[in-house]
């Protein structure tokens, strides 16, 4: 009697045992494919992110560009004109 009652109790005892630690088990593998789905989704929405940061980046540099092309074009031009004007007033007071 001694013996057969622990005996059993740790029997009962390891059958409870063993299915808590399998749902233990199974809720762990449920929150690491969650965590691990909720990963690749912040993944992709920085990719994303990524992408249009870069692509706003390259058009904004592109509109930078061309605006500092005109304003050297229209610096060009304005020096040049005032060059002819310049020189046909020299021309205008040595003749």
């Amino acid at each position: 009697m001694y013996i057969i009652f622990p005996g059993i109790m740790l029997a009962v005892f390891l059958v409870i045992y063993s299915s808590a630690m399998k749902d233990v088990e199974l809720a762990t593998q449920k929150k690491a494919e969650e965590v691990a789905k909720m990963k690749a989704a912040d993944e992709a929405k920085k990719k994303v992110a990524e992408d249009k940061a870069r692509e706003d980046s390259a058009r904004r540099s592109a509109e930078r560009a061309a605006e500092d092309a005109k304003r050297e074009a229209d610096r060009i031009a304005k020096w040049k004109n005032e060059g002819k004007k310049n020189s046909r007033r020299y021309r205008q007071s040595t003749s």
